[in-house]
């Protein structure tokens, strides 16, 4: 017969043959364990740092592939937003965190969650007039 493993677990099945007039009767116990499949998140950068109004991407990936589907949640949305995509918008000054996490379900261990650190800056523009000497000119830097 067929064996088909339905969750996690162990199950013992038994094997029997009842004998003929040519062969003794004789039975076996078989063991039989299923695990789920192992599963690891990897991220490119594990920190970022941004200016308000800027956009950036968390770039994750799971392995295996198949397993599903990586979550993306920051610590404080009203420093950075992120979606189930892992884009990234900062929205004010601040630091928080994002956390990139797998579940797991009936087939796959959840797996270790981790973490991007996102700092965020307010975007500062600095002028800087001065009166040009002898020359009446005006000169403007931006830093």
């Amino acid at each position: 017969g067929s064996v088909v493993a339905v969750g996690e677990g162990e199950a013992n099945i038994t094997v029997s043959f009842d004998g003929d007039d040519k062969y003794v009767a004789s039975e076996a116990i078989i063991t039989v364990t299923v695990s789920k499949v192992d599963t690891i998140i990897s991220v490119k950068k594990d920190s970022l740092d941004m200016f308000v109004g800027d956009e950036n991407i968390i770039i994750a990936g799971l392995d295996p592939e198949e397993a599903g589907n990586l979550t993306f949640i920051s610590s404080d949305e009203s420093v950075v937003a992120v979606d189930d995509e892992g884009n990234v918008k900062a929205v004010s000054e601040g630091e928080t965190i994002i956390t990139v996490s797998f579940a797991g379900d009936d087939k796959y261990v959840a797996a270790e969650n981790k973490t991007v650190e996102v700092t965020v800056a307010e975007y500062m523009v600095q002028k800087r007039l001065s009166a040009g000497r002898n020359t009446g000119r005006r000169s403007c830097g931006v830093y």
